[in-house]
């Protein structure tokens, strides 16, 4: 017998204190470093941050800030990884401290997150590209990688919608 888990169930029962707006954010960062540690270190490693407000026009740093996205260059959504993704509470990171809740942060303070990944695959021994969208609707069909058109790893997270009140609670100075 295999156990199913509701993520609107998960998420109702995940808390997120307001004054912890930033933890989403936080998790997405540890992921990337996890993945750079796991990546071959042959390769010129790097995590880049980019914010988007919410005048997009001519932003300002008084302007409030509505999206994250972090990109990195490490391992990627392998099957390994991807497997641990969708199984809630793994603890597959338990051994570096993860306890396999940041994926259910993000959508704590965030409406819509999507994510890219472009990894090495040992198997086919080509990089595949796995795309898609994390959010509620509980959808339980995986997500086949396809052939990628890149020929290096990068993994993009992108938290978007930032949420009330984690929206309101964020620093709008980056320092």
């Amino acid at each position: 017998m295999r156990l199913r888990a509701s993520l609107v169930g998960r998420l109702r029962n995940t808390t997120l204190p307001k004054s912890q707006h930033l933890l989403p954010i936080f998790e997405a960062v540890m992921n990337s470093f996890q993945a750079i540690e796991d990546a071959p270190k042959s390769a010129k490693h790097s995590i880049r941050i980019d914010v988007t407000r919410e005048n997009t026009l001519s932003p300002s740093p008084a302007d409030p800030i509505i999206a994250f996205t972090i990109t990195d260059t490490g391992i990627g959504f392998t099957a390994e990884n991807y497997e641990s993704f969708t199984t809630a509470d793994s603890d597959y990171k338990a051994k570096r401290g993860g306890k396999g809740l940041g994926r259910f942060l993000w959508l704590k303070a965030f409406g819509n997150v999507e994510i890219e990944s472009h990894f090495h695959d040992p198997i086919t021994k080509a990089y595949q590209c796995r795309k898609f969208k994390f959010d509620t609707t509980d959808d339980e069909s995986g997500v086949l990688p396809v052939a990628s058109t890149q020929s290096s790893r990068s993994t993009t997270v992108s938290l978007k919608s930032y949420l009330d009140p984690y929206r309101t609670e964020c620093p709008r100075d980056l320092n």
